[in-house]
């Protein structure tokens, strides 16, 4: 079970990025400008980026009977 957790990581150490967060995010996009495509792709890598980010918090995420030495 250890073995399966080091290598795996554990779903729930995933950032999620709120609703709210994603909108800021975009809210510089505007609809008529020629761009707005490019900015667009730029905001979903930024938002791909911060996703793939693991955050482990040992009382949570703690495998089994693991001590945190």
């Amino acid at each position: 079970m250890i073995k399966e957790f080091i290598k795996k990581g554990k779903k729930d150490a995933r950032m999620q990025i709120s609703d709210i967060e994603k909108k800021n995010l975009t809210s510089h996009i505007v609809a008529i400008d020629p761009f707005r495509k490019i900015d667009k792709l730029d905001v979903d890598r930024v938002i791909k980026e911060k996703e793939e980010v693991e955050n482990y918090q040992y009382e949570r995420d703690k495998p089994g009977d693991v001590t945190k030495e």
